[in-house]
């Protein structure tokens, strides 16, 4: 009786979230640009692209923040404490790394891959708990999941491949250029 009462319970939380982030998501998506312009004038367009890019990850960012709140509400906050704290760890180890060199897309990145990462151990344990795989948690991950590399794939024409294609591009000048600092040429001519 309890088993199946938290379960439903469980189908409903998600099936509510499922709703209200998929649309969410894709109101940030497909409108997050003119949506930024409009709040924040000329100044909108780099919020835009933020608001654009995040569109598709909201879905799994609801779901951590509804999972954490079920895994607190079945006795689980030491399990949801551990979690926050590496959480915090990643988060603080991502930024100190990123940040300096990306700037906001590297705060962008450590965010999504902060809550990747919380929401599977979260979900991981609440499946544990619960001791069946709702089929609608599962869909819900996969979907967010999905949204994340959605969102990945649409800022990829947005800015991130340049961004990618650039940092590789610099690696591959660094290295050539100690390589030919190390064996003795120094690139410019002799006379």
């Amino acid at each position: 009786g309890e088993k199946k009462r938290l379960s439903a319970l469980l189908d409903r939380m998600l099936r509510l979230t499922g709703y209200f982030s998929a649309l969410a998501g894709a109101l940030f998506w497909v409108w997050g640009g003119p949506l930024a312009d409009l709040l924040y004038g000329e100044n909108g367009a780099e919020a835009g692209f933020y608001l654009t890019v995040l569109g598709p990850a909201m879905p799994l960012m609801y779901l951590e923040s509804m999972v954490d709140g079920a895994m607190k509400g079945m006795g689980e906050q030491k399990a949801v404490f551990r979690y926050s704290l590496w959480d915090a760890v990643l988060r603080i180890a991502g930024v100190m790394l990123l940040l300096p060199r990306f700037g906001m897309r590297g705060f962008l990145f450590v965010i999504l891959l902060s809550s990747v990462y919380t929401c599977l151990a979260n979900t991981g344990r609440l499946l544990r708990v619960v001791g069946e795989l709702p089929l609608r948690l599962a869909a819900l991950a996969a979907g967010g999941g999905g949204m994340g590399l959605v969102g990945a794939a649409a800022a990829w024409p947005l800015g991130l491949g340049e961004e990618v294609r650039a940092i590789l591009g610099a690696e591959k000048a660094g290295k050539s250029a100690r390589k030919m600092k190390s064996s003795g040429h120094s690139g410019g001519k002799r006379v």
